[in-house]
């Protein structure tokens, strides 16, 4: 199971996370949109109240479609989050930044210092910077104490969750997962029945 990663509290508690309640008199009064980001894909579905049965059962309704998906699309790890590769990166390995850094004296003198720097995220939520001075190190041995830096930073977030506070937790039981596929399976009849009725009316004109 994977590790949570930072101790931000919540804004919704779990059984709401990505829930939403709305009203839209075309939509024929309440409902409930359900929307799961994951890896840059969108899930999201409705759910009328009128024709779920009321304000709690489509809840339980959302709340079970929602858990199913976040079941079946675990949420990003702070390893996929950190092996992205970032437009302003400059030496081809994520965390690793090739930095200038010029500084003016007080006579006017200009003073420049390169190095290559190594940005890891910590369990806390903060961000780990360490330079490598190429005046120090040379070119190619600082570039390769960043990445070494990098590796070994790394290393202590397997198997964290990125963003763990603003992930929704699993909370339907055994019964409301059942509910919900009798559900679905009623709207599929439905939308079956409206597509077999559609096709009679063509066929009859």
């Amino acid at each position: 199971m994977p590790k949570r990663f930072a101790t931000k509290k919540p804004r919704h508690p779990p059984d709401k996370m990505g829930i939403y309640r709305g009203y839209e008199s075309k939509r024929g009064g309440y409902y409930l949109h359900v929307t799961i980001r994951r890896n840059g894909i969108v899930y999201q579905k409705y759910f009328m109240e009128k024709r779920c049965g009321g304000e709690e059962n489509t809840l339980t309704l959302a709340r079970a479609w929602r858990d199913t998906i976040i079941t079946k699309h675990p949420p990003m790890l702070m390893a996929q989050f950190c092996a992205i590769v970032r437009a302003n990166n400059t030496s081809g390995v994520p965390g690793v930044y090739r930095a200038v850094r010029r500084k003016v004296a007080k006579n006017g003198q200009v003073w420049t210092s390169v190095y290559w720097q190594a940005r890891t995220p910590l369990v806390d939520g903060k961000l780990r910077i360490q330079n490598f001075s190429v005046r120090t190190y040379g070119e190619d041995a600082a570039r390769q104490c960043a990445i070494d830096a990098r590796l070994r930073g790394l290393r202590e977030l397997d198997d964290l969750v990125f963003r763990a506070d603003s992930q929704p937790l699993p909370v339907s039981t055994v019964d409301d997962l059942a509910v919900l596929e009798a559900s679905l399976q009623l709207a599929a009849q439905r939308r079956q029945r409206r597509h077999e009725e559609r096709l009679n009316k063509i066929s009859e004109r």
